[in-house]
């Protein structure tokens, strides 16, 4: 069955955020983009993409990127929520947790 239009333009799209998001804050000089591991979990476009040893859905991407998150601070509050949920704990969310830092 072939997929509708507006199906295969939202993956594209989901591919486009993936890719901005890898390039932003996992590509460095040496770790260039054929070395970050990265794929859709179950090929489930717009879903959890697991990047290196993170997993985000295209959501997070998007609001990571949104609030202009450094590298850094995206890494310090991605392992800090999941220690919060690790403990049965809400992290902040994105938008709030850098408003807090700075």
């Amino acid at each position: 069955m072939k997929k509708p239009t507006i199906v295969t333009e939202y993956e594209r799209v989901c591919n486009n955020v993936m890719e901005e998001f890898i390039e932003k804050y996992f590509v460095t000089k040496s770790y260039p983009r054929e070395s970050v591991e990265a794929y859709w979990v179950a090929d489930d476009i717009g879903g959890v993409c697991m990047i290196g040893d993170t997993f985000l859905n295209v959501d997070s991407m998007i609001e990571y990127m949104k609030h202009g998150y450094s590298k850094n601070l995206f890494f310090e509050r991605y392992w800090y929520s999941i220690e919060e949920i690790t403990n049965d704990r809400s992290p902040i969310n994105i938008k709030n947790y850098k408003n807090l830092k700075r």
